[in-house]
C-alpha cells in the first residue's frame, strides 16, 4: 500500500509564460510557392479554431497548458478573452 500526503495549506495558481515554437506542416503543391500558399491559407487567423498544446517534460511528464492566444505567421495575433 502506497501513503500519500497532502500539504495542508497548499494551493493551486495559475501561472503566464510565453514559449515561441516553429511550426511546420505538410501540404501538397505542385511547386514549393503553391504548397507556401495552401499553408499559409490553412493557418490563417480565421482558419484556426483552437490551438492545443502538448509538452513532455524531460522526466516524462506530459502537460497540457492552456493557450491564451497565439500569433498568425503575417503577424496578425489572436487573443482570446478568458471564459
Amino acid at each position: 500500500m502506497i501513503k500519500t500526503q497532502t500539504k495542508v495549506n497548499e494551493k493551486e495558481f495559475e501561472v503566464f509564460t510565453t514559449i515561441q515554437l516553429p511550426i511546420s506542416i505538410k501540404v501538397k503543391g505542385e511547386n514549393y510557392q503553391e504548397a507556401f500558399n495552401k499553408a499559409m491559407s490553412q493557418l490563417d487567423e480565421y482558419a484556426i479554431a483552437q490551438v492545443y498544446l502538448t509538452l513532455m517534460l524531460n522526466n516524462g511528464e506530459i502537460i497540457s497548458p492552456k493557450v491564451h492566444n497565439w500569433e498568425t505567421p503575417d503577424g496578425i495575433e489572436a487573443v482570446f478573452e478568458e471564459e
